[in-house]
């Protein structure tokens, strides 16, 4: 009967860790599309996570982008920090937060004369991919190597190793909320930028910083 229960724990482990992480991939590309409202030419472009590309006097930086696997319906989402730059010079944040490819008026920009949404995220991270067969073996390490000693006991050890392995599996997304709430200062973002001016004929080019 101990056994039994063990192997019923152990399965339990393994499931709910591969479903907690092969559900979300983070991705290495974030893909979006910008419109300007005036003359209504409207671009895609990629930018890399933690880069910034400049879409007329706006600059956007994704800090995430997530996406899902075929087996799910894709949900794909991003927390992005976009800028301005103003005739002075002066660069300030006008957005900040989740973008929703499949409801893009949902957390949208206000801006009067330029739109960017979401589109869609690539290249995904072979490490958040795998990440999850990493906490499966660390679960099953832990579990072999404790002495169960009745059935209460067993119950109360697959209970607290679930609550750690929720914890491990949450953290790296902890992790970026973290870095993308503080995000580099206004001023970082202004040195990515390129000597030149921005003028009228910058309005419709994209241009990537690294």
């Amino acid at each position: 009967m101990k056994y039994r229960v063990l192997l019923l724990i152990l399965f339990f482990v393994f499931s709910h860790a591969k479903f907690a992480n092969s559900a979300r991939f983070a991705n290495k590309v974030a893909e979006f599309a910008g419109m300007d409202k005036i003359t209504g030419r409207v671009l895609t472009f990629d930018v890399e996570i933690n880069q910034s590309a400049q879409f007329g006097s706006l600059i956007i930086k994704p800090m995430v982008c997530y996406s899902r696997d075929d087996r799910e319906a894709q949900r794909i989402d991003a927390f992005v920090s976009i800028s301005e730059i103003f005739t002075d010079r002066i660069v300030r944040s006008i957005f900040s937060g989740w973008m929703f490819a499949d409801s893009p008026a949902m957390n949208a920009i206000d801006h009067s004369i330029y739109d960017i949404w979401l589109m869609q995220c690539k290249d995904p991270i072979n490490d958040s991919i795998s990440n999850s067969e990493s906490i499966s073996k660390k679960a099953l390490s832990e579990y072999s190597s404790t002495d169960i000693t009745s059935q209460g006991s067993e119950k109360s050890s697959g209970s607290s190793s679930n609550k750690t392995l929720e914890k491990e599996s949450s953290q790296p997304l902890e992790n970026n909320l973290s870095m993308d709430l503080k995000g580099r200062p206004i001023q970082e973002l202004g040195n990515n930028l390129s000597d030149s001016g921005l003028n009228e004929q910058d309005h419709n080019d994209v241009q990537i910083s690294k």
